[in-house]
């Protein structure tokens, strides 16, 4: 199962790059840091999750590196998230029925 993850604010996007669970896949474009104040550059990365992986197990990984977040707005499958382990849990298992 994949699944698309946008950020207002790509450096949200770094918080993911490190220690990542096995059985998740990420794919991160470049991303360039730059030191302008106030603007943010929005930034979409795909997910992938090994079949057989739970999703509350990757809800929970997503919830535990998110939740000090930059973005005004996230969203996984075009869909907005409120940063909350519950609300992540519920769109993530949502997308896992959709995609069976």
């Amino acid at each position: 199962m994949n699944f698309e993850m946008t950020f207002s604010n790509q450096k949200d996007a770094l918080l993911l790059k490190n220690e990542v669970p096995p059985g998740i896949s990420l794919t991160v474009p470049d991303i360039i840091i730059r030191k302008d104040f106030g603007t943010d550059i929005a930034v979409s990365i795909v997910i992938g999750v090994a079949t057989g992986i739970p999703s509350s197990l990757v809800a929970a990984w997503l919830y535990d590196k998110l939740k000090h977040h930059r973005s005004r707005q996230i969203c996984i499958n075009r869909r907005e998230v409120h940063i909350s382990e519950g609300e992540i849990t519920k769109v993530i298992e949502e997308t896992t029925k959709i995609s069976e």
